[in-house]
């Protein structure tokens, strides 16, 4: 009797475990969409966070930034580490592309 006790219990428990993980995410927003959003919000940030509620906007600072705000009595607020996302498209937009060798693949020939 004791361990069906238990085994109640933890089932029960287990249940409203489920219900909050699937009331944390929604799934009827298509991938596409997100990402079309995630690109607004990247050429746009500050008009993407004006319109922004406040859950949004922590949601969206988490996304740019790796920590919070660093302050000093000195200088004031610091701007934190970029999260890895964002270093990435720094990375990428700041890059030379490899271009193909203006010769040509085959060697020249006079």
């Amino acid at each position: 009797k004791q361990y069906e006790k238990q085994i109640e219990k933890l089932g029960n428990e287990l249940e409203e475990i489920e219900q909050t993980l699937t009331l944390q995410f929604d799934y009827t927003i298509p991938c596409r969409t997100s990402l079309e959003e995630i690109r607004q919000a990247i050429k746009t940030p500050y008009v993407v966070w004006a319109n922004y509620d406040v859950y949004q906007k922590q949601r969206f600072f988490s996304f740019i930034f790796e920590g919070n705000l660093a302050y000093s009595k000195n200088q004031g607020f610091r701007t934190p580490n970029y999260a890895l996302p964002i270093r990435l498209f720094e990375e990428i937009s700041t890059s030379k592309p490899v271009d193909v060798d203006p010769t040509g693949i085959e060697p020249a020939t006079s």
